[in-house]
């Protein structure tokens, strides 16, 4: 007898909720998420076995019928509340199998087995249109848990960068981004996991995202020459580079085609092996920024904050910060208006572009602070949630502006007690964050739900 009926409808928030919630609980904060690692905190009541690691071990010829009923796996309720995930390792396709057993997973984790008391899933057991709504419930866990439509919301991504990053397939990446790009119809925000998910991963999105896409791509033979052009390294500097029109690097300004083609073919593949395997550079985007609507509702993009002097006080018609003067576009001597504002060499010709000056001066600020640890008394630990703190959405309001700009070069850390030190460039932004001190205050509650912490501002650790 079921305890639950099993719903007419798919529960599309509710199963967002748990992959969320999951992901949560084991603190994940990178991509791509190792199915493997998943599997080793489930490892208290799951098993996972291939089909030929099962056949001997469950003394079957065809562990779970998968052979039978034609399915890539299967999930079976044991003992209680332990389960056996059987998948089919004849299909030679990582992806593919790694997809299997996190869908197999999500009908553990919706609890399929157990609120509505069936010992396995099957056609054979359950009406049509039961078993559709308990197989989409499980595939959208396995994209929500793998692909969170929460950080695919956070930035502009495509379908090739959703397959490289999340470590998934074409086909997997390409329905996700229609479901969250193009689809009429979305969920309602989930608020409170949301927030909770892109504080996890604010770090990673603020430097790690090119690493992993580069990474998804020299995987593997096939994708290395398929994507080659979504995330390169520069043979000369090492930097990261998602333009993949450039010609050269934006970071040093030399051709990243690599040395002189007169070079043999082993010479080009070693030189390319040891390249792949040389550590890369990961830059700073410059997020900053703001759109404004011009003349026959053109678009433009310009900083919100002037990046050299923190001048927050830009409008539409003003090229130049009217206080130090900084070019407010990146442009090139001979091709013009460039679309990326960071870097400091044109992709098209190598030439410094406007951004040359400041662009290198603002990153070298910027990662001072993230590598600001050796810096501080060794009680204290970095505040791992600080980037999601700088960009918090309540700072984007015109009368909080002063403090977002005050925030850009600065880091955190706490004690045993939660106690925050925030450490700061100098002694006027360290007094700006002392004045909005209580909105500071809300904004690290609604982070991490430490309430009455002491929160104490140093100021004058600017980098020389």
């Amino acid at each position: 007898m079921q305890t639950r009926r099993i719903p007419n409808k798919p529960r599309f928030e509710y199963v967002t909720e748990k992959a969320y919630e999951l992901l949560l609980e084991y603190g994940y904060d990178s991509f791509p998420i190792s199915i493997s690692a998943v599997l080793g905190e489930l490892s208290g009541y799951v098993t996972c076995l291939s089909w030929n690691e099962a056949k001997p071990i469950l003394k079957s010829e065809d562990p779970l019928h998968l052979k039978e009923l034609n399915a890539d796996g299967r999930v079976l309720r044991i003992n209680g509340n332990q389960y056996l995930i059987v998948y089919d390792d004849t299909i030679d396709d990582d992806h593919h199998n790694s997809w299997t057993i996190m869908h197999e997973i999500g009908h553990v984790i919706l609890g399929h087995l157990t609120e509505f008391d069936i010992g396995e899933l099957s056609r054979s057991g359950l009406t049509d249109k039961e078993y559709e709504v308990l197989e989409k419930e499980a595939h959208y866990f396995a994209a929500e848990f793998l692909m969170p439509t929460a950080i695919l919301r956070y930035f502009s991504i495509s379908v090739e960068e959703i397959a490289l990053l999340f470590d998934v397939s074409e086909d997997a990446a390409g329905r996700k981004y229609k479901r969250v790009f193009e689809a009429t119809y979305m969920p309602r925000q989930y608020t409170k996991y949301e927030n909770q998910l892109i504080r996890n991963f604010s770090k990673f999105i603020t430097v790690g995202i090119d690493e992993a896409i580069y990474k998804g791509i020299t995987a593997s033979f096939s994708r290395r020459i398929k994507f080659s052009s979504f995330c390169r390294k520069c043979f000369h500097c090492h930097s990261y580079i998602n333009d993949d029109s450039a010609e050269y690097c934006p970071y040093c300004g030399e051709s990243i085609a690599g040395k002189r083609q007169s070079q043999g073919l082993f010479a080009r593949f070693r030189e390319e092996q040891e390249l792949i395997k040389s550590s890369g550079i990961e830059h700073i985007r410059y997020r900053y920024m703001r759109d404004f609507t011009i003349e026959n509702n053109k678009k433009i993009t310009k900083p919100r904050i002037c990046p050299v002097c923190l001048n927050h006080q830009i409008d539409k018609n003003t090229d130049f910060c009217h206080i130090c003067g900084t070019s407010l576009y990146n442009k090139c001597p001979k091709d013009g208006l460039l679309a990326s504002y960071s870097g400091s060499f044109c992709p098209f010709c190598g030439r410094k572009t406007t951004s040359g000056n400041w662009y290198s001066n603002f990153e070298k600020k910027y990662k001072y602070y993230l590598e600001y640890s050796n810096k501080v008394p060794p009680e204290l630990i970095e505040y791992p949630y600080w980037e999601y703190v700088k960009h918090h959405s309540m700072l984007y309001n015109d009368n909080m502006l002063d403090l977002l700009s005050s925030l850009i070069y600065s880091t955190a850390f706490i004690d045993d007690n939660d106690n925050i030190y925030i450490y700061m460039d100098n002694g006027r932004t360290a007094e700006i964050v002392n004045e909005h001190i209580n909105a500071i205050r809300v904004i690290l509650e609604e982070t991490d739900q430490v309430q009455d912490r002491k929160i104490e501002v140093i100021g004058g650790y600017a980098i020389q």
